[in-house]
């Protein structure tokens, strides 16, 4: 009996408590909670010397809390309780939080930007004088095959004037059909070698300058050397590569052999066309034969 007394003893206490318990948080609710968070309650401040989106942010926000304000005043169900209150600025401060950890992780990434500049532009001043360093070698090597190809002019120029000497002109008709002739032979008489004796040609050179022996070279090959160069020097196309011509008859060959391909196909879509035609025309003939008989 005394224990069931005091488990009703017991119970009676916690009832009393639970009821004292929301008797204050009522009463708690019945305090307006600007009282306990007027920052959040304060519209913020607008002044000229602020930047234009910031000012009309801060505008917005103001006319919206003003509102809420009179709506509050005048309407207190509409008003937030303390608890609610608490809610907000809980998850107010949340989002301050991870809009800090944000700005912290930009700040890194700048911050790794800052160092990584420095080394950017040593490797761009590398780069930039190894350009150099390449122009100003392209420059010294044309300068060289220009004095070669100098030299060889002059070397010509003397020759033709040591045959020449004693000897007269003769006077020949050199003008046809308005076409002035240089040296005999029109540019429609001269033919283009083929790749073949071009290929045959460098291989030819290439094995003689294998050949030689402590650089000595003969007078033909020197001078077969010295004319590739003087044509080089002018513009004109000099084919002395071996692998570059190999590269050629490859892409020549493989062009003939698409052009034979491409010609069997027209061929043969022809005589498709042709067989349908003539059994298309087979076909009218039998229909206008059956329309005579009617």
């Amino acid at each position: 009996m005394q224990e069931i007394q005091k488990k009703e003893e017991e119970k009676t206490i916690l009832d009393r408590m639970n009821k004292n318990e929301q008797y204050f948080l009522e009463m708690l609710n019945t305090i307006s909670s600007r009282v306990y968070f007027r920052e959040y309650f304060e519209p913020p401040k607008v002044h000229k010397y602020m930047k234009k989106k910031e000012r009309k942010e801060n505008q917005k926000k103001r006319n919206e809390m003003v509102k809420q304000n009179k709506m509050q005043h005048y309407d207190p169900f509409q008003a937030y309780s303390i608890k609610e209150m608490q809610l907000l600025v809980d998850k107010q401060e949340n989002e301050k939080a991870s809009l800090s950890r944000k700005r912290k992780h930009r700040l890194g990434e700048k911050r790794l930007m800052k160092d990584l500049l420095p080394k950017t532009k040593q490797l761009k001043r590398k780069l930039s004088a190894i350009k150099r360093q390449k122009e100003q070698n392209k420059k010294r090597n044309k300068q060289k095959m220009l004095e070669i190809a100098k030299r060889g002019r002059e070397r010509d120029r003397k020759i033709k004037r040591n045959k020449n000497k004693g000897i007269v002109s003769k006077q020949t008709d050199n003008v046809r059909f308005s076409m002035i002739k240089f040296g005999g032979k029109r540019k429609q008489d001269i033919k283009r070698a083929s790749l073949k004796t071009e290929l045959k040609r460098a291989e030819k050179i290439q094995q003689e300058i294998k050949n030689t022996e402590n650089g000595k070279m003969d007078i033909e090959l020197k001078s077969q050397l010295m004319k590739n160069a003087l044509n080089k020097v002018k513009g004109v196309k000099v084919k002395d590569d071996v692998k570059k011509i190999k590269k050629t008859m490859k892409r020549v060959k493989k062009r003939k052999e698409k052009s034979k391909q491409k010609w069997k196909e027209r061929k043969s879509q022809q005589r498709k066309e042709l067989k349908r035609k003539m059994k298309q025309r087979e076909i009218n003939l039998k229909k206008k034969k059956v329309r005579g008989k009617k």
